[in-house]
């Protein structure tokens, strides 16, 4: 009774964890515009203050250079990847986001913005990753259980994987991963943002703290 307990638990589990990858196709294919929204609604939002300045560029551009790293190391559909930043981590592409998405938050200066961006990021990641564990699970099998075994879905481990094809970095694989167009869309809102912020401060005089001192 017992064995039927734990196995019907399993089951559910299962049965839920497949209805959020499902539900993970469609959050995939709204991506573009969710964030198309959550750039427009930051810009309205913002209250950027040149107290911020420094520190929202270092995870802008950790982040950008992670994604850069992972972005050449990437071959879709064609292999399991598990070189570069993918021996330390699953996910190095969302890794990196989540830290442009920190620069963005510092930029934005508004403590509400920040937790409810985190909030629905976090939702939205963990759906689309279910999707994307799943398809590699069916492409790949025990190749990819192996590899989802020993390395984290996100923090990185101190120690590289060394179980899977290694491969070296290529600029030209990048540049077929959109990396131009990756940091052309980062900069260009951290420009739009640093314009508000000038218009702000020089046009209006008026001078926004830090949020977290406000």
């Amino acid at each position: 009774m017992m064995e039927d307990r734990q196995r019907s638990l399993g089951n559910g589990s299962h049965v839920w964890r497949d209805r959020a990858a499902r539900a993970g196709r469609s959050v995939q294919l709204a991506r573009s515009r969710l964030h198309s929204w959550t750039a427009l609604a930051a810009l309205i939002v913002a209250r950027p203050s040149h107290w911020t300045d420094v520190w929202e560029l270092v995870p802008i551009a950790a982040g950008l250079l992670l994604r850069s790293w992972a972005l050449g190391h990437l071959r879709k559909n064609e292999e399991l990847c598990t070189s570069g930043p993918y021996a330390y981590t699953r996910n190095p592409l969302y890794l990196g986001s989540a830290l442009i998405l920190l620069g963005y938050c510092l930029m934005v200066n508004s403590v509400w913005f920040a937790l409810l961006v985190c909030l629905v990021g976090v939702a939205v990641r963990r759906v689309v990753v279910w999707r994307e564990e799943a398809e590699l699970m069916a492409r790949f099998g025990e190749q990819y259980a192996a590899y989802r075994r020993s390395v984290p879905a996100v923090i990185p481990r101190w120690v590289p994987y060394r179980d899977g094809v290694a491969r070296p970095f290529s600029w030209e694989q990048a540049w077929r991963n959109n990396l131009a167009q990756g940091w052309l869309l980062v900069w260009l809102f951290a420009v739009m943002l640093e314009a508000k912020q000038e218009i702000t401060e020089a046009w209006l005089g008026i001078h926004y703290p830090p949020a977290w001192l406000s």
